[in-house]
């Protein structure tokens, strides 16, 4: 069979391939095969089949090829190729970039001028692609992911080829936010499985399993994970890598946070801290009756409350990332947020708007229990009161009927703020009295202050610093304050000084 290809290119030299060899003189030159295509580390041979002229033998023609750095070939063997002579070239491909695209035989002889050139194409064969080779599957139970909730994450390795391969590693790279569990070790980012060195024959399969689980900094939608697996073959005596990647998405949602977000009907979670806080103030404030004076046609589903929602919303980002700081964990809901922030950002929006209406309420009513006498009261704790509402001891007068048919009893009045069933406080006058001891500097001092319109602070003040005075209340019907009907009120009198000084005759 060798004979019949060989008589095959010889008279494919004579007659149909003229224009393969080109020479000078009468050598001519046949390379077989007509082309190369190698890999590298490949060896070749080739067979250069020459005609010479009657008067020549193929030991008087010289055969050299081109020098280049990507191709090594050895020295030509000169010998009998039948039906004619010729050499035999062994090429080897050392580098599979190439410097040129064809290989130069040179021929020369003594008894010829010139030189033979023999020109031989040489291609570069790419070795087994990678898809090939090797066949990655990514399975896993559930296509959602949800922080606490881990996803377990199936890798199927097969080799399609036609060689074995020995694995190196697998790998999977997640994006910010998830994190990658391999055999008890858990990182964020690109986490790498070093595989024990695992030969992969032909047509043999590999299962290798990640658990994906959700930080609290993960991005809400869908996400996308890279996996790959890399390990080299051999070819032509040659260690070649080769390497896959697959992809798989995910969608990642916080736990609850969707059928929260449909009962109550807001759109986003970035509305959501505003829409809280807003909320829970209406309610405690409708408790108290006190919506119709502070949002008084305001309706959830009204623009402006949406709008009022988002204001207070971005205001509560950067309150956000101030806590997360303080707690040693800086971050906003903006980046990435998981259940515990959702918590947080619930649990915050109801409590701040329960203090925005609770704060206020709370210094109103203080403010009020200041003010307000309580029967039980004592006379400092009277102008205590007084000196908390501002007023003056100088207070209106009115005569009241105490009981159904008495003569009515002129008393002092005082109600801090309007009452809605219309009732007043009334109180009688404070006695006050020095004790023997008393300084003259010290009775001038209080007289001063009484003197004219005083205030009840600096009344206060003085009596503070006397220690010598006492207050009691005049003697009479009523003891202190009480609360009186506008029906018992007869008329009203001409304002008068409420304290007055006890002597042994009588007021003054």
């Amino acid at each position: 069979m060798k004979a019949i290809v060989l008589l095959g290119l010889t008279f494919a030299f004579w007659f149909c391939l003229p224009g393969i060899a080109s020479g000078a003189g009468k050598i001519r030159l046949v390379v077989a095969p007509a082309k190369l295509s190698l890999v590298a580390g490949e060896t070749a041979t080739v067979d250069v089949l020459a005609r010479l002229p009657d008067d020549m033998t193929i030991a008087d023609v010289t055969l050299t090829t081109v020098p280049r750095p990507d191709l090594k070939v050895t020295p030509p063997d000169p010998r009998p190729i039948a039906p004619s002579s010729g050499w035999r070239v062994s090429v080897t491909m050392i580098s599979d970039q190439l410097t040129s695209g064809e290989l130069v035989l040179v021929a020369r002889a003594k008894k010829v001028s010139g030189l033979t050139l023999a020109h031989l194409p040489v291609e570069v064969r790419r070795g087994s692609g990678h898809s090939e080779l090797l066949k990655m599957t990514v399975t896993s139970a559930h296509p959602d992911l949800a922080e606490r909730r881990p996803v377990l994450t199936n890798v199927t390795v097969q080799n399609v080829g036609t060689v074995a391969v020995q694995l190196r590693e697998v790998w999977v790279r997640l994006p910010p936010g998830l994190r990658g569990c391999v055999e008890e070790r858990c990182a964020p980012g690109e986490i790498s499985r070093r595989v024990v060195p695992e030969s992969l024959e032909p047509g043999a399969v590999a299962i290798y399993d990640f658990l994906v689980e959700a930080t609290k900094q993960a991005r809400t939608g869908r996400q996308l994970m890279l996996y790959g697996v890399t390990g080299d073959y051999a070819e032509n005596g040659r260690l070649r890598p080769v390497a896959v990647v697959a992809s798989q998405e995910v969608t990642y949602a916080v736990l609850g946070e969707s059928e929260f977000l449909t009962a109550i009907g807001i759109p986003s979670f970035l509305v959501l801290p505003g829409f809280l806080a807003l909320m829970s103030y209406r309610l405690v404030a409708r408790r108290y009756n006190a919506a119709d004076e502070v949002l008084p046609s305001l309706e959830v589903s009204a623009p402006e409350f949406l709008t009022l929602s988002a204001t207070l919303s971005v205001l509560a980002i950067p309150m956000f990332w101030l806590v997360t700081w303080l707690l040693g964990d800086p971050h906003t809901y903006l980046t990435g947020y998981g259940v515990d922030d959702l918590l947080a950002v619930w649990l915050a929006s109801v409590l701040i708007g329960l203090c925005a209406f609770g704060i206020p309420r709370f210094v109103l009513v203080w403010r009020e229990h200041r003010r307000t006498p309580r029967p039980s009261d004592r006379p400092q704790q009277f102008l205590e009161r007084l000196s908390a509402a501002g007023a003056s001891v100088m207070l209106p007068q009115v005569r009241v009927e105490l009981r159904s048919g008495a003569p009515p009893k002129q008393l002092y009045t005082f109600t801090p703020g309007t009452r809605q069933d219309g009732s007043v406080w009334v109180v009688p006058a404070i006695r006050y009295s020095f004790e023997q001891e008393a300084a003259d500097a010290d009775v001038e001092r209080l007289r001063e202050v009484l003197d004219g319109t005083a205030s009840a602070a600096a009344v206060l003040k003085a009596v503070r610093q006397t220690s010598t005075v006492r207050l009691a209340w005049a003697p009479g019907p009523v003891c202190g304050p009480k609360l009186v009907g506008p029906s018992k009120i007869v008329d009203e009198v001409q304002p008068a000084c409420l304290l007055r000084q006890s002597t042994s005759s009588g007021w003054k």
